[in-house]
């Protein structure tokens, strides 16, 4: 079975669409979550659910991290374990953030605008739907996730969403559906950088339009 990749654009994070089929169950939902050795992915809502669709050929190397859509359809096991339709799929972009505010890893990791379309906490996990214009489809562009102090000085951890154009000329004025852009999903696991327990502000600026953008929200653990 050969499922392609796609882009979730056009869906919510936790979309939760219920149907008319005959099965109470059923019902589709796209959310972020991890591949686990057995090949089952368990959802950042606390489930595990296994793909009954996905034969053996469809190998998860190298995938930690998934962004998928898929069809519930019965319970296995009580309450926490699901056998699911896998209707479509993307590997987020996965990385660890760096930690440090020296002008030199600032410039490596690079001042780029990239634009942020939606943001959400979840499974550990800083994640993003982000936008990037690029000029030379051949230059190599990276985006990392910068924690500016760690640990931080109050109860706001602030951090930073890098861009390396590579070199590329990059119009952040240019229109965002259409022409030289790509859109992606991004994870950034915090747990290293998160208490046990209790609340923290999480703080996130980046470049975008020729201005910072901040958004800030609390979360608690």
């Amino acid at each position: 079975m050969k499922i392609r990749y796609f882009m979730l654009a056009a869906l919510l994070p936790l979309l939760f669409a219920c149907t008319n089929k005959v099965d109470p169950i059923l019902y589709r939902i796209a959310q972020m979550g991890f591949v686990q050795k057995d090949g089952s992915f368990l959802g950042d809502d606390g489930r595990t659910y296994v793909f009954s669709n996905v034969g053996t050929d469809v190998e998860w190397d190298n995938v930690e991290r998934l962004m998928a859509v898929f069809d519930v359809t019965a319970s296995i096991d009580g309450e926490d374990k699901y056998s699911a339709n896998l209707l479509d799929y993307q590997a987020p972009l996965y990385k660890k953030p760096f930690a440090g505010n020296s002008q030199e890893l600032i410039d490596s990791l690079g001042t780029a605008p990239l634009k942020v379309n939606d943001i959400w906490f979840s499974g550990g996990c800083l994640n993003m739907l982000n936008t990037l214009t690029f000029n030379n489809a051949d230059s190599k562009h990276s985006v990392d996730l910068l924690i500016k102090a760690y640990p931080p000085a109050s109860d706001t951890l602030k951090m930073v969403l890098m861009h390396n154009a590579g070199g590329d000329l990059v119009d952040e004025y240019a229109e965002e559906m259409i022409g030289n852009s790509y859109s992606f999903y991004s994870s950034f696991p915090l747990k290293d950088y998160l208490p046990a327990e209790g609340e923290l502000v999480l703080s996130l600026e980046w470049r975008w339009k020729g201005e910072t953008q901040t958004i800030d929200s609390k979360v608690k653990f």
